[in-house]
């Protein structure tokens, strides 16, 4: 990333980001993964307590269609009109969103 952003690190601000990019260290800040969904007004979640992924999870191994088991029917309907709004100016990039894969 730093090449693309044309930043250069020594070798010891290198040395730190990959420490710090690494499960190891993830793992001693678990807590910072516990994400929430901000400014949610959906009655079956509770922003307070509910998080995305169970705590000290790190990643989330889904994939695609694995939201249909988490989410209701009346949310994915929103998230689909989100897509859309977003990036429905762009067929490609409205089925890379949807779907994955390159872009």
């Amino acid at each position: 990333m730093a090449n693309f952003y044309d930043v250069q690190l020594s070798q010891s601000e290198l040395d730190t980001v990959v420490e710090r990019c690494g499960f190891p260290h993830m793992k001693t800040i678990a807590h910072k993964f516990d994400y929430k969904i901000p400014f949610n007004n959906d009655a079956f979640f509770d922003n307070e307590n509910d998080a995305i992924m169970k705590r000290g999870t790190l990643v989330y191994k889904g994939g695609l269609g694995t939201h249909k088991a988490t989410f209701t029917e009346e949310q994915i309907q929103r998230w689909s009109k989100a897509e859309e709004e977003e990036f429905g100016a762009d067929s490609e990039l409205l089925q890379w969103a949807r779907n994955g894969g390159g872009f």
